[in-house]
């Protein structure tokens, strides 16, 4: 008779398996209970989280990864769909937007040492995201596309917009009126 494993969150296929597993990466928790007292909440950094502990190498950087991948979704939560990374952008609007970011986390309460840590990640945003990074079209769940870094799902659902609105507009033909009035 085989004993049952009970269920977890963390590798219940693991267990059942036999496998042995890697090192377990660390829930922030302070950064959560900080987290749940503005306006963005503890879930986002949940979500972050297990997309970081789920990459396949995990990121060198965990936190920073956390970190980034939680900007990301806190730019959805204040209605962007995407965040411009510093590393991937001219200079001027590197800075500025770098600046932004920062004075966003210290609104959130990351403290000093999570704010270098975003700091650093957006400077090499590109290579410590590699594993969840992918084209639109891709399995992973962010795009990083002409120094934005967005939520795959986003980039698909602008891409069904303006597929839609390029159908619509060949749909119509245009009126003697309209080309007149152009």
């Amino acid at each position: 008779m085989t004993t049952l494993v009970p269920l977890t969150p963390h590798g219940t296929a693991w267990l059942r398996a036999g496998l042995p597993r890697g090192p377990e990466l660390p829930y922030p928790h302070a950064l959560a209970q900080r987290l749940a007292r503005s306006d963005l909440g503890a879930e986002p950094l949940a979500i972050a989280w297990e997309l970081v502990r789920l990459a396949a190498p995990r990121p060198s950087d965990p936190l920073g990864a956390i970190l980034l991948v939680l900007a990301v979704l806190d730019a959805c939560h204040r209605g962007a769909t995407s965040i411009i990374v510093p590393s991937a952008t001219p200079a001027g609007i590197a800075l500025e937007e770098r600046s932004e970011l920062l004075l966003r986390a210290r609104e959130l309460g990351l403290d000093d040492a999570e704010r270098r840590a975003l700091s650093e990640a957006l400077a090499n945003a590109s290579t410590l995201l590699a594993p969840l990074l992918g084209g639109p079209d891709d399995a992973r769940p962010l795009v990083l596309d002409e120094g934005r870094l967005s939520p795959s799902r986003h980039v698909a659902l602008e891409n069904r917009l303006a597929r839609a609105l390029t159908a619509r507009a060949r749909e119509m033909a245009p009126s003697s009126a309209l080309l007149a009035a152009i």
